[in-house]
C-alpha cells in the first residue's frame, strides 16, 4: 500500500522562494536595488522588507536583506552576516539539486563571493581561493562587474599566498579578456565600461609590479613606472618603489621614498595603518643595512604604533569570534610579525635573552614555519653563551680558584693548590620551578625547537633527490632566483614557511644542514657526545653541503671523539683528505657575513684543524709530533687568535718536556702575556702541573664567537611583504662573543639560509 509522503518544510521553503515573480516583485526589488547604489541603505532595507513578506523564504531575497544590514551596523556585525550568507547559501544548494536550473548558479555565485571576501579580511587565504576558483568556472554568465571583481580578489589571493604564476595567468587573462580590445576593434563583452576600465586598470598594474618585484630590476622598475602615474603616486606606490630599491641595495633611496609616503596615524579604508607599515619598513631597511639597533628602534616604533591603534579600536562583542569592529580592522593587529621581525633584529644585535622574548611573542603565527623554529634555538644558543662569558668574566676578574696562596722567595717559591673542582660544560641553564607551559631559553628547550623545525623540512632523501636534479640542470639553477616559481620544474621543491614565501629547493637544503649543525652544537655542549657524533654523520653525508659546513662538521665530530676517548678515531677525522675537501672554503665564503673569530680563509681553517691535530697529539704524550705540527702552524699567515692558541700549546709541550727555559722564551718571543710576572706565570704553569692531569691548550666549541654566517647568494633577497611587513628576517645565524677556558677542539656554529624571509609585496592600501 503506498504511502503519502510529507512534504518537509525545506522543500515547502523551496517551493515558496520558486513561485513567479510578479511585476509588484519586480519593481521593489529595482527600487531597492536603486536605493542601494544611492547608498540610502534604510529605505533600501525597508523595500527589502517589503519583498521578504511577499517572498518569505527567497534565498536571494534573504542574502540581500543580510548585506544592507551588514552595510548599516558599518560592517561591525560579522558574525551573524556569515550566518545569514551561509543560510542562504544552503537553501539555494538544496534548490539546486531538486532543479538543477543554471540560474540558480549565478545567483549563489554573489552569496559566494560574499563569503570569499570576508574570508580574505580573516586571512582564511585558502578558503576564499576554493570559493572563487569555483567562480571562475562559470565566470561566462557572470554579471560584468562580479566578473571582474572576482578576477581581482583572486589575484589578490594568490599573491598573497605566494602562488606567483597562477596570479600571472589571471593577469594575463583580466589583461586580454576583459580590459584590453579585441582585435576586431570590439570592446570584450565582460567589461564595457571605460569608467570600469579606467578603475582598474591601476590595480592591473600594481599587481603585474609585485610578480614582477622577483624579475630583472630595468623590467619591473618600467611597469612600476607606469602603475605610478595611473596611481598618482598613491601610498601602496611608494611603498612598493621603496620595496625594490632596497631589494637592489639602494637604501638611501628607499629610505628617501619611504620618508615621502604618507605616515597617517589613522586607519585607511581598506584598513591599514600607515605609520604601522612605515616603521617596520624602515626597521627592515635598516636591517638589510647592518644597522640592527636602529632596526630594533623603528621596531619598537612600528609596535608602539600598533598599540595605539589597537587602543582606539572599540572592543569585540563578548560570546562573538568578529563581531564589534569593522571587518577592515579585524586583521590590522600586526604585533606578532613586528615581534618576530624586532626578535630576529635582536639576535642579530648580540640580545639573545630579549630575541628570545619576542620570538616567543608571535609563536602563533609562525608555528608552522621552519625558520621560526631555528631562530628560537638559536636565540637559546645565544642566552648560552652570554652566560657562559658572564661565567668566565667573573672567574677571570677574581684570583683563580685553583691557586690558594704563593709562599716562598726565588728559587724557594711555592704554590699551594685548592682541591679541583670539576665543572661540566654539558649544562642546559634549566631554572629551578621553570614551567613547562612557559619555556625558557634553555639548550634543552633550543633542542626541542630544532626537533620541530627539522620536521618541518622534507626528508633527506627527498632534499637529496632534488638537490641532485637541481645542481646537474646549470639554467634552472640560473633560475632558481628570478622568481619563476613553477611547482612541476624538475629539481624544484617547495615547503611552506607561512606566513612567509615557500621555501625553494637550495635554501631547504642549506636550512637542514643549519638544523644539524645547531644540533650538533647543542647536543655537544649537553654532553650527549653519541647523539653529536650522529648529527655531524649526517651533516657529512649531504653531497653539497658548502665548505664551512663541512669543516665545522669534522670540528664537531671531532671534539664528540675526543670527549669520548677515541682519539685514534679524531686523528683519522684530521686527515690531509678531509682538509682537502675544504678546498672550497674561501668560494663559499664570499656569500657569507662573519664575525673575527670565524676563520676567514681556507689557510685559517686548516691551521685550526692542525692545532687540534697537535692536541689529540698531546693527549697521547707525543709531543715530538705535536712541535712538529706547530711549528707549521706557527709558519703559518693566520689571525692572531689562532697563533695564540698554536703558542700556548706549544709551551705545554715544553712544560711537559721539562723545558721551562724554552716555554719562557717561546712567552718572550711572541709576547702572549705582559712581559711582567712572566717568570711567574711559568713556573706556575710548571708546578700546577704536577698536581692534575695536562690542560691542553686548544680551540674550543664554546671558546668561540657563537656568531652569525649567513648566505647571501641562496634563496630570494630580502623584501617587504603584506602590509608592508616582512614576515621575517629568516638566515639561520648565531650570536655570542669570546669566552675563555680550555676544552677539546674548535667549534664555530653556522648556517647559510637566506637572510630573510622572501616575501618582498605591500599590500594594496
Amino acid at each position: 500500500m503506498p504511502q503519502i509522503m510529507k512534504q518537509d518544510p525545506p522543500a515547502r521553503e523551496i517551493a515558496s522562494a520558486r513561485k513567479i515573480i510578479t511585476e509588484q516583485d519586480r519593481q521593489i526589488a529595482k527600487s531597492a536595488f536603486a536605493l542601494f547604489k544611492q547608498k540610502n541603505y534604510d529605505e533600501c532595507l525597508e523595500q527589502l522588507k517589503r519583498l521578504s513578506e511577499l517572498r518569505t523564504h527567497d534565498a536571494r531575497v534573504i542574502g540581500n536583506k543580510s548585506i544592507v544590514e551588514y552595510y548599516l551596523s558599518n560592517f561591525t556585525k560579522t558574525d551573524e552576516f556569515i550566518k545569514q550568507i551561509n543560510g542562504a547559501k544552503k537553501q539555494l544548494e538544496f534548490g539546486m539539486v531538486n532543479t538543477g536550473d543554471e540560474l540558480d548558479d549565478i545567483d549563489r555565485s554573489y552569496l559566494l563571493y560574499n563569503q570569499a571576501v570576508i574570508s580574505f579580511h580573516l586571512k582564511k587565504f585558502a578558503n576564499g581561493i576554493n570559493i572563487l576558483e569555483r567562480l571562475f568556472k562559470i565566470i561566462e554568465p557572470l554579471d560584468d562587474l562580479l566578473a571582474v571583481k572576482v578576477c581581482i580578489l583572486l589575484i589578490e589571493l594568490y599573491l598573497q599566498t605566494n602562488q606567483y604564476d597562477q596570479a600571472f595567468g589571471m593577469i594575463k587573462y583580466v589583461e586580454s579578456a576583459l580590459l584590453i580590445s579585441k582585435q576586431n576593434g570590439e570592446i570584450s563583452k565582460v567589461v564595457a565600461s571605460k569608467e570600469m576600465i579606467d578603475f582598474f586598470k591601476p590595480k592591473i598594474h600594481m599587481f603585474k609590479v609585485r610578480f614582477l618585484m622577483r624579475q630583472p630590476y630595468n623590467q619591473c622598475k618600467k611597469e612600476l613606472k607606469l602603475a605610478m602615474n595611473s596611481s598618482q603616486n598613491s601610498a601602496e606606490a611608494l611603498f612598493l618603489k621603496s620595496n625594490l630599491e632596497c631589494l637592489h641595495g639602494n637604501y638611501q633611496k628607499s629610505i628617501k621614498l619611504l620618508n615621502s609616503a604618507p605616515k597617517s596615524s589613522s586607519i585607511t579604508e581598506g584598513g591599514h595603518a600607515l605609520a604601522v607599515m612605515y616603521y617596520n619598513n624602515m626597521s627592515f631597511v635598516h636591517f638589510c643595512m647592518g644597522k640592527y639597533n636602529l632596526a630594533v628602534l623603528y621596531a619598537m616604533k612600528s609596535l608602539e604604533e600598533n598599540i595605539a591603534i589597537m587602543k582606539v579600536l572599540p572592543p569585540m562583542e563578548k560570546f562573538s569570534n568578529y563581531s564589534g569592529r569593522s571587518l577592515q580592522t579585524l586583521s590590522i593587529n600586526q604585533r606578532a610579525n613586528i615581534m618576530y621581525n624586532m626578535g630576529v633584529s635582536l639576535l642579530f644585535a648580540n640580545k639573545p635573552e630579549q630575541a628570545f622574548e619576542c620570538l616567543m611573542e608571535s609563536q602563533s603565527e609562525y608555528q608552522c614555519n621552519p625558520r621560526y623554529w631555528l631562530r628560537l634555538a638559536e636565540a637559546c644558543i645565544g642566552v648560552f653563551l652570554k652566560s657562559t662569558n658572564k661565567d668566565k668574566e667573573t672567574m677571570h676578574s677574581k684570583k683563580p680558584d685553583s691557586i690558594r696562596e704563593v709562599v716562598g722567595t726565588g728559587t724557594h717559591r711555592k704554590i699551594v693548590i685548592c682541591p679541583i673542582r670539576k665543572t661540566s660544560d654539558s649544562c642546559s641553564f634549566r631554572q629551578e620551578g621553570q614551567s613547562a607551559a612557559m619555556p625558557s631559553a634553555t639548550l634543552d628547550f633550543g633542542n626541542l625547537c630544532l626537533t620541530n623545525a627539522m620536521l618541518l623540512l622534507p626528508a633527506e632523501r627527498t632534499l637529496e633527490e632534488h638537490m641532485i636534479i637541481l645542481m646537474n640542470n646549470q639554467k634552472l639553477s640560473e633560475d632558481e632566483g628570478n622568481g619563476s616559481l613553477k611547482k612541476n620544474n624538475p629539481g624544484r621543491l617547495y615547503v611552506e614557511c607561512p606566513p612567509g614565501e615557500p621555501v625553494q629547493t637550495k635554501e631547504a637544503y642549506n636550512l637542514r644542514s643549519s638544523i644539524l649543525c645547531c644540533h650538533a652544537y647543542i647536543a655537544l655542549r649537553l654532553g650527549d657526545y653519541y647523539k653529536s657524533q650522529e648529527y655531524c654523520r649526517l651533516l657529512l653525508k649531504m653531497s653539497h653541503l658548502t665548505a664551512p659546513f663541512k669543516f665545522l662538521a669534522h670540528i664537531y665530530l671531532i671534539e664528540s671523539l675526543i670527549k669520548l676517548d677515541k682519539i685514534t678515531e679524531a686523528l683519522q677525522e684530521l686527515s690531509p683528505e678531509n682538509l682537502k675537501k675544504l678546498q672550497t672554503f674561501e668560494q663559499d665564503m664570499l656569500s657569507m657575513k662573519t664575525n673575527e673569530i670565524f676563520p676567514k680563509n681556507l689557510m685559517e681553517a686548516q691551521a685550526a684543524m692542525m692545532i687540534n691535530v697537535a692536541s689529540a697529539y698531546c693527549m697521547r704524550s707525543d709531543y715530538d709530533r705535536c712541535k712538529h705540527i706547530l711549528k707549521q702552524v706557527v709558519s703559518m699567515p693566520i689571525s692572531r687568535w689562532i697563533m695564540t692558541h698554536a703558542i700556548l700549546l706549544s709551551v705545554f709541550c715544553e712544560l711537559q718536556m721539562g723545558q721551562v727555559s724554552a716555554a719562557l722564551n717561546l712567552l718572550k718571543r711572541n709576547e702572549v702575556f705582559p712581559s711582567s710576572r712572566l717568570v711567574d706565570r711559568v713556573e706556575a704553569s710548571r708546578l700546577y702541573a704536577n698536581f692534575q692531569n695536562p690542560v691542553i691548550p686548544q680551540i674550543n666549541s664554546s671558546e668561540l664567537n657563537h656568531r652569525r654566517l649567513h648566505s647571501t647568494g641562496s634563496g630570494l633577497p630580502p623584501g617587504i611583504s603584506n602590509n608592508g611587513f616582512t614576515s621575517g628576517f629568516t638566515s639561520g645565524n648565531y650570536n655570542g662573543s669570546v669566552v675563555g677556558g680550555l676544552a677539546s677542539t674548535v667549534a664555530f656554529p653556522m648556517s647559510t639560509e637566506s637572510s630573510f624571509s622572501s616575501q618582498q609585496r605591500t599590500q594594496a592600501t
